[in-house]
């Protein structure tokens, strides 16, 4: 497991005409190693470029993301990015795809074993040759998250990945998400824009401001796994969030109204 700290962050990217725009703007938080923590904010409001920076795949304009004490400076092996869309090679099968970036890394040891563990886990193992447009979207899921997972990571970074699915696929797959962290003690950090989802993942929820994007609000939740959504304590916690993004939406109305 790792632990990670963003200091004081600001990301800004070149237009067109070649003015910058600020997507992110002084951002701090952290993530306890072994910690399930959730971002939830508007589209638009920078959650997927978080994600982004703390795999290393883009690089802050301020700031710094410390990773288990030390700078990232480059994308870490130990930080899996699962992202919304399916990233799956259309030519290759189920197995081969899972294995795809083990192979590109050289990192062979007991391959053949990590994949049927995998398919095994995602219940997959009945589609190991399939193809991806053999796939429905669900078991295409399935799929990328048994790649993003069989690397062993320290750390997993998901956005909004489950978002394409229907209700009771989407809930299958939470359940399963959640049953794996526990099994195998990562650092899971979520971005979505829905509230009952991030109140059934998170042990620690982060609300964004908008334009641009920072911290407006932190939410432990103390319910335990599972949770279910008609409880009162969930469907409190629920309010309590509803709430807060109404004063947050409304604060942004009013400056942007200035």
């Amino acid at each position: 497991m790792i632990d990670i700290e963003v200091r004081n962050l600001d990301c800004a990217f070149i237009q067109n005409n070649g003015t910058p725009i600020n997507v992110i703007q002084d951002l701090s938080f952290n993530v306890r190693k072994g910690e399930f923590i959730v971002i939830l904010g508007e589209s638009g409001c920078g959650k997927s470029t978080i994600l982004q920076l703390l795999s290393g795949l883009i690089f802050p304009t301020a700031g710094e993301i410390i990773v288990n004490g030390h700078p990232l400076t480059r994308p870490d092996p130990a930080i899996s990015l699962l992202f919304q869309g399916s990233t799956l090679l259309p030519w290759l099968n189920v197995s081969d795809n899972i294995q795809f970036g083990c192979r590109i890394r050289k990192d062979l040891r007991d391959l053949p074993d990590r994949v049927d563990r995998y398919l095994r886990m995602m219940k997959l193992e009945q589609y190991r040759s399939f193809y991806p447009q053999e796939l429905s979207v669900g078991l295409s899921k399935r799929v990328d998250l048994a790649r993003a997972l069989i690397g062993n990571p320290k750390a997993l970074l998901l956005d909004e990945p489950f978002a394409p699915l229907d209700y009771y696929t989407k809930k299958r797959l939470l359940h399963e998400l959640l049953s794996i962290w526990n099994e195998v003690q990562m650092t899971c950090v979520y971005v979505t824009h829905d509230i009952e989802e991030a109140l059934q993942l998170g042990q620690r929820i982060l609300i964004m401001n908008n334009d641009p994007g920072s911290i407006a609000f932190q939410m432990e939740v103390p319910l335990p796994y599972p949770r279910i959504i008609t409880d009162q304590d969930f469907i409190r916690l629920k309010k309590e969030l509803l709430d807060e993004f109404s004063l947050i939406s409304n604060s942004l109305t009013s400056i942007n109204n200035e």
